[in-house]
């Protein structure tokens, strides 16, 4: 995959996958057919070939975009109008949950801060309704920093006042994660696993 910002360093797409940025090509079609009825809030069918001929159908939200997003058989992303610079992003690593609400749910790691809190604005989004663990703060209880220049990750306190543990103990200050790390945030535990490494990184 070859990430790659358009022309109009508006958008970021697979420069392998497409020719021209998709979404700048969108915006074009979007201008010229003014009666066409608007895409968003419904669910979108993306149909695609695998290796053996089959047919795959994905169905997409494009109100309500999860932040990991689906890849297709030749390992592009699928493109919607909802994406953002920050779902766009080459993804680094990921945080599962391993014990509490959520059991076995996962969320995609980027670049720079990954803010986790029950808050839909959050990076790491832990809200899952009625579900959702409430000892886990809104607003940054924790936050997982991958650093793409030094090629390292690592966590910081949020403002929580349930501080956040690792590996059983309170954060205190900047803690280097290492894959499989425990990440303990109220009655949730989120297992730590690196994309980017030594062996690769984007």
């Amino acid at each position: 995959m070859a990430m790659k910002w358009c022309d109009a360093q508006k958008h970021m797409y697979d420069a392998e996958a497409y020719d021209t940025c998709p979404f700048c090509e969108d915006e074009k079609l979007s201008t010229s057919s003014p009666a066409e009825p608007s895409s968003a809030g419904k669910t979108q069918m993306i149909t695609s070939d695998d290796a053996d001929s089959s047919t795959k159908t994905v169905m997409i939200n494009s109100q309500n975009n999860p932040k990991t997003q689906p890849i297709n058989p030749n390992n592009t992303m699928i493109l919607t109008k909802s994406n953002s610079k920050e779902d766009l992003l080459p993804v680094a690593g990921w945080l599962v949950i391993i014990d509490g609400p959520g059991k076995g749910k996962d969320f995609r790691l980027i670049q720079g801060n990954n803010r986790i809190g029950r808050d839909k604005g959050m990076e790491v989004c832990l809200d899952l309704g009625s579900a959702s663990d409430s000892a886990v703060s809104r607003d940054s209880h924790a936050i997982v920093v991958y650093d793409n220049n030094h090629n390292e990750f690592f966590i910081e306190r949020g403002d929580s006042r349930n501080l956040p543990m690792l590996n059983g103990k309170t954060i205190r200050r900047d803690s280097d994660l290492v894959s499989g790390d425990v990440i303990e945030l109220g009655n949730t535990k989120l297992k730590f696993l690196p994309f980017c490494s030594e062996a690769f990184n984007w």
